[in-house]
């Protein structure tokens, strides 16, 4: 599946827009902080990777912004775990 994540900054979240429905991953940001709170797949997207192909384009934001992330999301810190080449930019 094909998509481009966009800085919803209104609201506060990367957005993707996927088959007339919204991906998003919520966040806060502060002194060179962005804080990963909450990240929502509508059950129609569910299982096809949407979540996982979301969090790495906010990896690269976050990265291309020379910022680091804090992650407060379950769904964020398994994919950390998953792909540990993202522990550079993650603080605790």
């Amino acid at each position: 599946m094909d998509f481009e994540i966009e800085d919803n900054k209104e609201n506060r979240r990367y957005e993707a827009k996927i088959k007339d429905v919204t991906a998003f991953v919520e966040y806060e940001k502060e002194d060179g902080i962005t804080s990963l709170l909450h990240t929502e797949v509508p059950e129609t997207l569910g299982g096809q990777g949407v979540g996982s192909k979301m969090i790495e384009q906010v990896f690269l934001k976050i990265k291309a912004e020379n910022r680091k992330a804090k992650i407060q999301c379950p769904f964020i810190q398994k994919y950390v775990d998953k792909h540990p080449e993202w522990q550079a930019i993650v603080i605790s």
